[in-house]
């Protein structure tokens, strides 16, 4: 019993022929930042660049610019990708404090 259905699932595997309807095509990195409560307002000064969390970064945001995210009701955040934690890769994340 146990031969016959791994013979299948070999069978099976050797069968299914997967392709990438997008070709081979190099897939850019995101990065994500992400703040807590969500909807916060984050500015990147030096980029002229006005955003609303959670959001991707552009791909010209170095991880040295700096950031300010801003929410009524809570503290500012003032610092850099560099500042903050990676809950994931490439996922940045922003705990404001209540005022």
């Amino acid at each position: 019993m146990k031969a016959s259905v791994l013979c299948a699932a070999a069978l099976l595997v050797a069968s299914c022929n997967y392709s990438n309807p997008h070709g081979s095509q190099d897939l850019q990195p995101v990065r994500r930042l992400i703040t807590e409560p969500r909807g916060a307002q984050v500015t990147i000064e030096s980029l002229g660049l006005q955003l609303e969390a959670p959001c991707d970064l552009p791909e010209d945001v170095r991880m040295d610019d700096a950031l300010r995210i801003v929410k009524p009701g809570f503290h500012p955040w003032e610092g850099t990708l560099l500042d903050l934690p990676q809950p994931a890769m490439g996922t940045y994340r922003v705990m404001l404090r209540e005022r």
